[in-house]
């Protein structure tokens, strides 16, 4: 018995709108599939040095059609966490050298997870201090009477460098970090108030000039960049690269060297990829654009 054209019409109409509906979806899966970044890296506070390393990869890479997302983090523990996490999808992030190796020795698999994709320079520490308070050198801070240094934030890269050097120097202990905004801390040294630091600390690129270090430049008979240089903060990566390294640093005022330097001790930031998460041909392509754009993304003038 064949059916009538007019009872074929719902029929023909169901499986059609099926088809539509189905091809929609996949169109869209398609298109969402598309749309998805090959690299999402984490990249601390927007507006740090970090965020300036990512969004300078993201546009380099945008123009070679990779497609990059950047998140903000609170600094270098949470960008190693989301690359750690397999349900999270960070597969690049940037770290200080120290923070990862506490990380591993808190973290022992995490060794297994991650590769150094390029070194992206030093990062130096830098403790100011008032010129004629206690704290002229880090034997200063190692006293057992006690001493109050300002750091950015529980969770950055500054309060883990000083972790670390608490763990290699015990005597550093005797200091307690102040979680703060360090400029108004160092403002507040010679003030006398109840809350008031000893010193303040950073860690940026020897270059950086940051409103503290500007201070200080301007200031020289009000505050004092102290000297690190206790050779107990030596220590070794798994791979047995150096944690610190001491340097000479010299200031620069106005792009001109202004006559004196600091000895400290600076690590290596890096660079790191997942070896789970990122994909084999978005490593292949991002390898690429660091060898041919490296300085672009990040120029050594900076």
């Amino acid at each position: 018995m064949i059916m009538s054209t007019r009872k074929l019409w719902p029929l023909l109409a169901l499986l059609t709108a099926g088809a539509l509906t189905s091809g929609s979806t996949l169109a869209a899966e398609v298109s969402n599939t598309a749309e998805s970044p090959e690299i999402v890296i984490s990249a601390g506070r927007k507006g740090g040095g970090y965020w300036g390393i990512a969004e300078r990869l993201q546009q380099v890479a945008t123009e070679s059609g990779m497609k990059v997302e950047i998140l903000a983090s609170v600094g270098s523990i949470e960008n190693l966490n989301r690359l750690a996490d397999p349900k999270n999808p960070v597969n690049l992030t940037l770290s200080q050298t120290d923070a990862l190796q506490r990380y591993i020795k808190q973290n022992p698999d995490f060794v297994h997870q991650y590769k150094i994709v390029e070194s992206i320079g030093l990062e130096c520490v830098f403790i100011i201090s008032d010129a004629k308070g206690d704290v002229q050198s880090d034997q200063d801070l190692q006293d057992p009477k006690g001493h109050r240094i300002a750091i950015p934030g529980e969770q950055s890269g500054v309060a883990v460098t000083f972790d670390y050097m608490s763990n290699l120097v015990p005597g550093l202990s005797n200091t307690k970090p102040v979680y703060t905004d360090t400029l108004e801390a160092m403002k507040k040294m010679r003030t006398g108030d109840e809350d008031a630091v000893d010193a303040i600390m950073l860690v940026h690129r020897p270059k950086v000039r940051s409103p503290e270090i500007h201070l200080v430049l301007d200031k020289p008979s009000i505050y004092n960049l102290v000297p690190v240089e206790d050779r107990h903060l030596l220590d070794e990566l798994p791979n047995g690269e150096s944690v610190y390294e001491f340097l000479d640093v010299p200031l620069i005022r106005g792009g001109l060297t202004a006559g004196k330097s600091v000895p400290t001790i600076c690590t290596k930031g890096l660079l790191l990829g997942s070896q789970n998460k990122l994909s084999g041909a978005a490593r292949t392509e991002l390898k690429r654009i660091i060898d041919f754009q490296w300085m672009r993304i990040y120029p050594t003038n900076l």
